[in-house]
């Protein structure tokens, strides 16, 4: 949330200052009002944002509870503030709470856990970095400051002219380096051991390489801290050391030290030692007669720093100090050498896996043959290819020629023998039998190695590609299958079509034939009746030769023979057939036939075939419902200029996803006696109209069937 952070400073120690001068019991009203007032804005903001101010707001609720004599309540909430803050790492404020914890354990005579409680502030405070107010607690409470620890660098004091306590101290710092077999960590080491015990104030670690090149390998400095050392790689320059005193040690191997800069010495005109007015101390360091490095040391402020002790002290540090470097070195270079092996074996075995998985998953096998024995080394992959035993990993090429198929043999016989004589490669699909008989197509490829005139080896790999072969078969079986399915399904359309298209005009010829045999036998004979159906069978009839006609288009993709007519008209038209099985089924049509223009361009016969698929499958969606109403509604519109849409919209069982999904698909339906034909027509009809027939579902229940053709404005 918003808010200043200063605030939260603010109401915090407003309140501690407030409770630290309360004693318990003895508080007045409007004091302790101020503190309440406090302790409740962090409470209220440790309630939102308990990571922050929850062990803040424990740590007043204790001083109130203790100002208000709640001892239980006190101590509970002391522990909890310090588990708060020690756990969110805020170490003032952990310090803080150990302190008022541990006056509180002292006021009620607690005195084993006051100690341990001031004892947890050191620390805090110590973590915290305040040094003043650590010490301030130690002056306050001196039988709790911890003793110091022992390290290895803990030394007797040098003492001038005491040769025990040289001795000692030098033993400690050689004990020091020879544990210590890290290079960086012997260095750190090494630096610190000399400028504490040398009393230097700057010094460098020089290695001498076999060229008698020099480099600085360390730099280490006092200050107020400590020694900091620095690992570096450098050549020496005029402004890191007094150059002359370093090519005199070089070549002299013996130890320089240099003291006041007005006394007279051989390097007092040094341009570093004139500059800086430094003390120097020069120490050459050997293994085995040869000068490995050079200890340099340096001090600014004591000139007579360097003395003779101190040199012998250095002088014994260095001798050690040679061995150990180079041992930490050697064991570095080892390490190294170590971790470069296990990479490149790491390498290794990844490699030979992802080879052996990569011949694994395409099935290829690689050999190397040489020619003067007839030897042939094969892969696991190549062996199981083959089906050698198991752990046979060799094999002759005429041990090889023998797994040949008898048919293939005279080819790859010839054509190993040709290869190897002219030195070319080779290369041919063949078959082998395997020991247990099962036969294998290979490709097999071989490479020679060497000139054309002295071809020793060839290399080369072999691929199984019998599942390939197999499946090029069931290819070529497949795209048979499917062109015999396919001139199936061309007359399976065609007569489906006929049988469910001309059923309708059949039905209307025999009706009328029945009705002009019955105006004939009549007395007197209705002749004008008798005419009139027999002039509906002749409509029907060429009704029924059209639908034939316009299928035969269709499916011979011919253009059908299209012109303008009224899609309203064709609606009642196709209504009228379907009347009286709307009426059997008491389903109850409805027109909304809304479009203003309804006049389309296309083929007549084709569109009525679609109108009578789709509301024949209403009519068939809604025979099983009893619940509700039956009604089957068309309607029309024109959604765009030069556009008519035309639904069929019914109250039956509606469409699920997986019918939607292959709704139009030949072959599929969902009546039990259909063929799957009719809405899969139909959408070719549309679509050769330059429209689409679309299905969706209908709210509440049922489905509608639309399709969109273009006007004849569009046409």
């Amino acid at each position: 949330m918003p808010g200043y952070i200063h605030l939260m400073d603010y109401h915090f120690y407003s309140a501690l200052s407030l409770t630290l001068s309360f004693t318990p019991g003895r508080v007045e009203a409007a004091d302790l009002a101020k503190a309440t007032a406090h302790y409740e804005q962090i409470a209220r903001w440790a309630h939102d944002n308990p990571a922050t101010f929850a062990d803040k707001e424990m740590l007043i609720g204790a001083e109130l509870a203790r100002v208000a004599q709640k001892n239980d309540e006190a101590a509970g909430r002391y522990e909890k503030a310090i588990q708060l803050s020690g756990g969110a790492e805020f170490h003032h404020i952990n310090g803080l709470a150990c302190e008022l914890a541990g006056r509180f354990a002292k006021a009620c005579g607690w005195h084993i856990a006051s100690d341990a409680y001031f004892h947890r502030a050191f620390g805090a405070w110590r973590r915290w970095g305040a040094m003043a107010k650590l010490r301030q607690l130690e002056r306050r409470y001196p039988h709790l400051v911890p003793a110091g620890q022992s390290t290895p660098y803990d030394t007797i004091a040098f003492a001038q002219n005491e040769a025990i306590n040289d001795l000692e101290s030098a033993l400690r710092a050689i004990r020091a380096m020879t544990e210590e077999i890290n290079l960086d960590r012997l260095i750190h080491t090494l630096m610190t051991l000399l400028l504490e015990r040398a009393g230097a104030q700057r010094g460098l670690l020089i290695r001498i390489s076999h060229n008698n090149m020099a480099e600085i390998q360390a730099c280490a400095e006092t200050s107020s801290e400590g020694v900091k050392v620095q690992i570096v790689k450098a050549i020496p320059g005029a402004t890191d050391l007094p150059l002359s005193i370093l090519a005199a040690v070089m070549r002299t191997g013996k130890e320089i030290r240099t003291s006041k800069p007005e006394i007279f010495s051989p390097f007092g005109q040094d341009p570093y030692l004139v500059t800086s007015g430094a003390a120097v101390m020069c120490v050459p360091m050997f293994k085995q007669a040869r000068m490995v490095g050079v200890l340099y040391l340096e001090n600014r402020v004591m000139p007579e720093m360097f003395t003779a002790e101190h040199s012998r002290i250095v002088g014994m540090l260095a001798a050690q100090a040679a061995v150990s470097l180079e041992t930490a070195r050697l064991y570095a270079e080892l390490l190294e050498e170590n971790i470069q092996r296990r990479r490149v074996e790491k390498e290794l075995r990844a490699s030979q896996t992802s080879l052996m998985l990569g011949e694994r998953i395409s099935n290829t096998g690689t050999w190397r043959w040489e020619l003067e024995q007839d030897l042939m080394f094969v892969s696991d992959e190549y062996a199981r290819i083959l089906g050698l035993p198991q752990h046979q990993r060799t094999i002759s090429m005429a041990d090889f020629l023998t797994l040949v198929h008898p048919e293939d043999y005279p080819r790859i016989s010839k054509l190993v023998t040709d290869s190897v004589s002219n030195g070319v490669p080779m290369r041919a699909e063949f078959r082998i039998f395997r020991p247990d008989g099962d036969c294998r197509y290979i490709l097999g490829v071989g490479n020679p190695v060497g000139d054309e005139a002295s071809v020793a080896e060839y290399f080369g790999v072999i691929t199984d590609i019998t599942a390939r072969r197999q499946s090029e078969d069931a290819v070529r079986v497949a795209q048979a299958d499917l062109a015999r399915v396919s001139r199936a399904t061309t007359v399976g359309q065609l007569t489906a079509s006929i049988a469910h298209e001309i059923n309708q005009p059949l039905m209307s010829i025999v009706a009328n034939a029945g009705a002009s045999l019955r105006w004939l036998n009549r007395e007197p004979a209705r002749l004008d009746n008798a005419r009139a159906s027999l002039e509906e069978i002749i409509s029907e009839g060429e009704r029924a030769g059209n639908i034939i006609r316009g299928l035969q288009a269709l499916t011979r993709n011919q253009t059908p023979t299209c012109m303008r007519v009224n899609l309203h008209h064709i609606v009642y038209h196709i209504m009228t057939l379907s009347r009286s099985e709307l009426e059997r089924r008491r389903i109850l049509p409805e027109y909304e036939l809304r479009a203003e223009d309804a006049f389309i361009y296309g083929d007549s016969v084709q569109i009525q075939q679609v109108l009578l698929n789709l509301i024949v499958n209403a009519i068939d969606a809604m025979a099983e419902i009893h619940s509700r109403g039956r009604v089957l509604t068309v309607r029309s519109a024109n959604p765009q200029p030069g556009r008519i849409s035309l639904e069929i919209a019914d109250t039956g069982c509606g469409l699920s996803e997986q019918v939607k999904a292959r709704l139009f698909d030949s072959f599929y339906t969902t009546k039990a006696h259909g063929m799957g034909m009719g809405l899969s027509i139909s959408h070719d009809i549309i679509e050769k109209h330059r429209g689409k027939l679309t299905a969706r579902s209908r709210e509440p229940y049922g489905s509608i069937f639309s399709f969109i053709l273009p006007t004849d404005s569009e046409a």
